[in-house]
């Protein structure tokens, strides 16, 4: 979550400040170019290599190892795809963030005590109200998707293994697919409608 951030922040608005983004302009760029052009370049940097942090260690060990009976490898490879989406959607409110700042330092520091207050506000409902929270929140759905909490011991080929239940629900898949396109529509959405209409620097 922290490298999504600070590469978001970074990508997005580390030039706000200065005469950077003065000379896209008077190269020809329109705004609508410049704004999408950082949002990409910093969903695809962002994510890329925050999930090459989950993704490597998990291929580098089922490549020596083996890939093992605990888990099912078509549900974890769903679950890993599908983490994609908040992962993005997490970035896109970065730099959402970032922008209607101007400034990549003041969206670090937010979107990282925003996502704190988050992670205390979903442990409050979830015990207080006992309610399940998943894909309603960015930071639960990757939570949610990458941790089990249903298990059962069988014996395979002699051996006691413990076996995690890893299969989606419909409405697990579903929530996560359209909360984070909502989502980033509107995040991206808010930023470019403030970025096209606010004089530069």
């Amino acid at each position: 979550m922290f490298v999504t951030l600070v590469i978001s922040c970074r990508i997005c608005a580390s030039d706000a400040g200065d005469k950077t983004i003065n000379y896209e302009f008077l190269s020809g760029h329109d705004r609508g170019s410049i704004y999408w052009a950082r949002i990409i370049a910093g969903i695809m940097w962002s994510v890329i290599l925050t999930m090459a942090l989950f993704y490597l260690p998990i291929l580098i060990f089922s490549a020596v190892n083996g890939w093992g009976l605990e888990l099912d490898a078509g549900n974890a490879i769903i679950r890993l795809f599908l983490a994609l989406l908040p992962a993005i959607r997490l970035s896109a409110f970065f730099m959402m963030t970032a922008s209607i700042l101007r400034s990549s330092g003041k969206g670090i520091a937010l979107g990282y005590g925003f996502v704190m207050v988050m992670v205390i506000l979903i442990s409050i409902i979830q015990d207080v109200l006992n309610l399940d929270i998943t894909w309603q929140f960015a930071f639960s759905n990757v939570m949610s998707l990458l941790s089990f909490e249903n298990s059962r011991n069988m014996v395979i080929n002699g051996e006691t293994v413990t076996v995690y239940d890893s299969a989606l629900s419909s409405g697990m898949v579903v929530g996560t697919i359209l909360a984070s396109a909502a989502a980033t529509f509107i995040y991206t959405y808010i930023a470019y409608d403030i970025f096209k209409k606010k004089d530069r620097d």
